[in-house]
């Protein structure tokens, strides 16, 4: 068995003693570059198929982790904690992609069709070499990228073309020609020209291009296509959470004392200004005066405290 699956298998079974041990033996024995290239290739396609989330902290990290790994020469530290970040995750199963459409779906894509009225002049420089078919599902798809809604149709659409030949999408098609390149560059144009896209969402779906991008070839693109699906629900759901994951390596938890037991812990933001509102809040109930109800009950007049922990206060009038 190939290390790599080794690892691998590790890696989901979140043993990141075995992890580090299994990295420094495979960045001992793989020592050229074109070795640490395809580790690293690797765990961006398992970050793909069962790793992504809307967390920006991680994909920040793990873009930066690369970073560090490209630019030094000494780079195993990163490589293992690029490792040790994913083995820090549960994997999950992501079924977005669909290699094969049935005939509803089919279906579903000549009902989307018949909504194609507007042609979206952001689109137009791709027009001219684009079947009609193709031209028309991309303004939809657009509309409700524009409108933030139809995730389920954009889903589809994508996995439509995805299924879809060059001659069917391309009228004058090259080798060149790719239909996940341009619905990239749709969603690159659409947050760098829209205001109303906030930074932090306009910052995920940059990241999430690089990091598709990064060593990418042609046939390792559906691999990675879970990353173009995110980067299109967070446009579409204007949704992102930022949650910091603490990791390290067996060797710096000794070296920093660090004597937690589990590997992965989280952060918890402490917001403070919500705090003092709930303390606020707290404080007025208990000035609140004790309600009071008075029954009456037979010329008897009865008063009853209405705090459920109290004993009952009962005044009888002659």
């Amino acid at each position: 068995m190939d290390i790599i699956e080794v690892i691998n298998e590790n890696i989901e079974a979140n043993d990141i003693n075995s992890i580090e041990k299994l990295v420094n033996h495979y960045l001992k024995t793989h020592k050229e570059k074109k070795y640490i290239y395809l580790l690293t290739n690797f765990i961006v396609n398992l970050y793909s198929k069962k790793y992504i989330n809307s967390n920006l902290w991680l994909l920040r990290e793990i873009t930066e982790l690369i970073k560090e790994i490209e630019s030094n020469k000494n780079n195993d530290i990163y490589i293992k904690n690029l490792c040790i970040l994913i083995g820090s995750l549960k994997p999950k199963h992501i079924e977005i992609y669909k290699a094969n459409l049935s005939n509803s779906d089919h279906d579903n894509i000549k009902r989307i069709l018949m909504r194609f009225i507007k042609e979206f002049p952001e689109l137009i420089e791709w027009k001219d070499n684009l079947t009609e078919e193709c031209w028309g599902l991309l303004n939809i798809l657009y509309e409700n990228i524009s409108q933030a809604f139809g995730m389920s149709d954009c889903i589809l659409i994508i996995n439509y073309l995805l299924s879809c030949k060059n001659k069917q999408l391309f009228i004058n098609s090259k080798k060149s020609d790719n239909i996940i390149d341009i619905l990239f560059m749709i969603i690159i144009n659409y947050i760098e020209d829209n205001r109303l896209i906030t930074v932090d969402i306009n910052e995920y779906i940059s990241l999430c291009k690089d990091l598709f991008y990064y060593r990418c070839k042609v046939s390792e693109k559906i691999e990675r296509i879970n990353i173009l699906f995110y980067s299109l629900s967070i446009l579409t759901h204007r949704r992102i959470k930022f949650q910091e994951i603490i990791y390290k390596t067996i060797k710096e938890k000794r070296k920093n004392h660090d004597f937690k037991l589990d590997y992965l812990y989280v952060i918890i933001p402490y917001d403070i200004s919500t705090i003092n509102q709930l303390n606020n809040e707290k404080s007025l109930y208990k000035m609140r005066l004790k309600k009071e109800k008075l029954i009456n009950i037979d010329n008897d007049l009865i008063l009853i405290n209405d705090n459920q922990n109290s004993n009952y206060q009962i005044i009888k009038l002659q």
